[in-house]
């Protein structure tokens, strides 16, 4: 997900957070804890904040059609054109221009353009959904036009547990906001590719930097709706994956991205556990009638446990938090 803020993040979880704050209670004063029990604060309230939203994406009127009921109607570009009225034998009548009669009132409703394509995902199994999904992601990062998406980031974490008790977990909430921010920029691609603020080079969607290999087997759910100007929406739900820090969660992996520890090295302290639950991620896309992702939500739920030291220090914590991404592409 996150190039390097989410990497950082990782390491602050299961090492420097943990041990800044284990090292940080055994430096306290005993006039900061009588602070803190008298309701004196010294730090700052725990980091939480709204995944931001992107723009709704415009969506264009269907266009209307009409249902004509009443006598024929000569167009004005016609009118130079002559009818010969019957005659009665050796009578000529001269030629006059037709007159445009008056258009009675018709009842309007709309109809689609003659070049789209309907679809109705409706009957779809969760395989056909799964695979019209994957076909869709990897179709929009082949695109080498140049043109602009709108990209929003976030991160909201809790630390729930933490070695050095309530005192502790404060402090090490209060340094996620430092570290985790959240991020919303309009990226310029070409060539299927972009540099975000943070200087990363990336291409669209998620997974980042390759193609999306999600099969039906990673997904516990899947549904399609059509919105009936040709588009339609696919809502999915990973299957929930528990790994250690050397592991790779195969099915968060094929569609979003996951956590990375395993190539994170600190030479002043040891990483000696790291276990990481993907709750049942999701995503949300709206795929267009050229099946292109034009809009794409992620949402990256995550359990972590992690343990580490540094000497004669030691420490652990637990966070719940997620990940979200979105995606406003301009078709």
């Amino acid at each position: 997900m996150r190039s390097r803020r989410f990497t950082s993040f990782c390491v602050l979880l299961a090492c420097t957070l943990i041990l800044s704050a284990c090292a940080l209670s055994t430096q306290l004063p005993n006039q900061y804890y009588e602070d803190l029990n008298n309701g004196v604060e010294h730090t700052t309230a725990a980091f939480t904040f709204e995944p931001a939203t992107p723009a709704p994406q415009e969506e264009t009127a269907p266009i209307a059609g009409t249902a004509p009921t009443g006598p024929a109607v000569i167009p004005a570009t016609e009118a130079a054109e002559t009818i010969v009225l019957p005659s009665e034998p050796a009578t000529e009548h001269p030629t006059v221009p037709a007159a445009e009669p008056e258009q009675p009132a018709v009842e309007t409703f709309p109809v689609q353009p003659a070049d789209t394509v309907m679809i109705d995902p409706s009957g779809w199994s969760k395989d056909e959904i799964v695979s019209a999904y994957v076909n869709a992601v990897n179709k929009t990062k082949a695109v080498m036009d140049t043109y602009t998406a709108h990209h929003t980031e976030a991160f909201v974490a809790d630390i729930t547990h933490i070695t050095g008790g309530d005192v502790v977990k404060g402090i090490a909430n209060s340094l996620l906001s430092g570290v985790v921010k959240p991020s919303d920029e309009d990226l310029s691609f070409a060539g299927g590719r972009t540099v975000t603020g943070e200087g990363a080079n990336i291409d669209v969607l998620l997974p980042k930097n390759k193609s999306c290999t999600l099969s039906s087997a990673g997904v516990t759910s899947a549904s399609a709706v059509s919105n009936g100007d040709g588009s339609y929406n696919v809502t999915l739900t990973l299957l929930p994956e528990s790994v250690d820090m050397t592991t790779v969660p195969v099915h968060n992996a094929s569609a979003i991205g996951y956590l990375d520890v395993s190539s994170i090295d600190i030479s002043f302290m040891t990483v000696t556990s790291c276990d990481i639950t993907y709750g049942g991620s999701t995503i949300t896309a709206r795929i267009n009638k050229d099946g292109l992702v034009s809009q794409a939500t992620y949402v990256l739920n995550l359990t972590v446990n992690g343990a580490a030291k540094a000497g004669f220090i030691s420490g652990e914590a637990t966070f719940d938090g997620y990940e979200q991404e979105d995606w406003l592409l301009p078709w």
